[in-house]
């Protein structure tokens, strides 16, 4: 079940910026799964919680329309929830198999904007060893027409994700070995279209695939935003991802497949102030053809974030959590602040 995420409509009340400015940034991440399964996620790591602390700086309008970003996640996962089962399908915790405690990782970005044009170009990675250790790819491409009334764009991410050893029995109960290499591909078309003054739609078509663990996977996003006043606006959005039966599935699990909605309500009480609740229901099911075993699982979630502009500073708290009918459960918050210079 994936965490509810908090979609601000920022995009109805963005405020005006410089042509050049420079912000530092910090934030603190929680992200807590117990059973949570992040299926649709392409840089995943099965029932890992973390705890992180992210530090960055993103200067813009830089030598003639380039951007420029680059961040450090300090990291302590918590791998005592993760079974790792050798070729006698012995069980040991992947808490006792790692001896580093943090993890350290980073980003760095670029991009370029000119006039309706906007390219980008990001990399991530992990610096310190990790049992999941990584690096992504990111490449963008978004251009606006009409006066920015429409915007269209497209983006592609390569991943390169390692995972430890282990073993599993298949359905015919033979040991198999899970892949410890995974590489992973995104390829993702975006929309977005302003109505009026007041409303705004989005709509996102993505395909990915972990191409040694899962069969690749196809996902819609529709998105709106209407300013119901200056001060109060509403969102919803509906979510649908399925998974290809026409391809063979190479481990234990089924074929998986989301439908979810959420709606929103944002309120500004004051200048600059944000206060953002939402909830949504997902439903997931999982349909393994080889055994004829199916499973539907349900999950309510919620979700509430918080900003404050003040003068050069902007705080942000955003908190998400998920409770399905089986007691899957996950929770997902972070703060911090961005100083503009």
């Amino acid at each position: 079940m994936r965490a509810l995420s908090v979609w601000v409509c920022a995009i109805l009340i963005s405020r005006s910026v410089l042509a050049w400015t420079s912000q530092a940034f910090t934030s603190m991440e929680v992200d807590v799964k117990r059973g949570a399964l992040d299926i649709f996620d392409l840089n995943r790591s099965y029932g890992v919680s973390t705890l992180s602390e992210i530090v960055g700086y993103r200067t813009e309008g830089i030598a003639s329309h380039f951007n420029a970003e680059v961040a450090l996640t300090f990291s302590q996962p918590d791998y005592s929830s993760v079974l790792i089962r050798d070729k006698n399908q012995n069980e040991k915790l992947l808490s006792e198999m790692v001896s580093a405690r943090n993890e350290l990782s980073a980003a760095v970005g670029a991009e370029y904007q000119r006039g309706a044009d906007s390219a980008s170009l990001k990399w991530s990675g992990s610096l310190t060893q990790s049992p999941f250790a990584f690096q992504s790819f990111l490449a963008s491409y978004r251009r606006s027409f009409f006066n920015r009334s429409t915007v269209v764009g497209v983006s592609g991410v390569y991943l390169l994700q390692h995972a430890p050893e282990s073993y599993y029995l298949d359905s015919d109960f033979n040991t198999r070995n899970r892949p410890t290499r995974i590489n992973g591909v995104e390829a993702q078309v975006t929309g977005e279209q302003s109505l009026s003054t007041r409303w705004k739609v989005a709509a996102e078509l993505a395909a990915s695939q972990r191409l040694e663990e899962r069969p690749p996977n196809l996902r819609v996003v529709l998105r709106q935003a209407y300013a119901v006043s200056n001060r109060v606006f509403v969102s919803m959005q509906f979510d649908y991802a399925s998974e290809l039966r026409s391809v063979p599935l190479k481990d234990e699990r089924g074929y998986f497949r989301n439908l979810g909605g959420q709606v929103g309500l944002t309120v500004e009480p004051w200048y600059d102030f944000l206060v953002t609740a939402a909830y949504g229901l997902l439903v997931e099911d999982e349909e393994d053809p080889r055994s004829g075993r199916w499973v539907q699982v349900a999950g309510d979630q919620y979700a509430l974030g918080l900003r404050y502009r003040l003068a050069r500073l902007e705080f942000r708290i955003e908190a998400a959590y998920v409770r399905t009918n089986t007691k899957v459960d996950a929770v997902r918050a972070s703060g911090g602040v961005r100083w503009t210079l």
